[in-house]
């Protein structure tokens, strides 16, 4: 599927998203003695970036559906067949919306994205900046009704 309907504009969605993750652990992580944002307006970015994460997810379906990509019925069972799941990389865990496809697989692939150490992490990021890898992730049982997938 290609999408194109919004001129690939919906990157800009996930990009954002992407900022405010590293502005989030930028915060979390500053040298000591150094302050930062609240606890409380931390949460408002994490909150924030969840969101941008679901919209995005959903804003791609809208747009393979007006790209003529999917049908209508395709669109529907896409949207709500859309799930949460929870991957765990070396004990850090994180939830990720997914399509209904994903939930049936026994894998699932993802961009994990970093700054290099040697970046001081009170410094601004250019996105040349950013490195990222794509990690599997492997089906390991369920922990409140939602999948777990492990880093193994």
């Amino acid at each position: 599927m290609s999408g194109g309907y919004f001129q690939y504009k919906l990157n800009y969605i996930y990009a954002i998203s992407e900022q405010l993750k590293y502005e989030i652990r930028k915060q979390e992580n500053l040298p000591e003695g150094r302050t930062g944002f609240c606890k409380d307006t931390i949460d408002v970015f994490k909150d924030t970036e969840k969101k941008l994460r679901e919209v995005y997810e959903v804003v791609k379906k809208i747009d393979y559906l007006l790209s003529g990509d999917i049908n209508e019925e395709t669109f529907h069972e896409n949207i709500l067949n859309t799930g949460k799941v929870i991957l765990d990389y070396y004990g850090f865990r994180k939830e990720m919306v997914v399509d209904k496809n994903t939930l049936k697989s026994s894998y699932i692939d993802c961009n994990l994205y970093n700054i290099p150490k040697t970046k001081v992490m009170y410094d601004s990021v250019n996105t040349e900046e950013l490195t990222f890898a794509t990690v599997r992730f492997y089906f390991d049982g369920y922990e409140n009704g939602k999948p777990i997938f492990v880093y193994k």
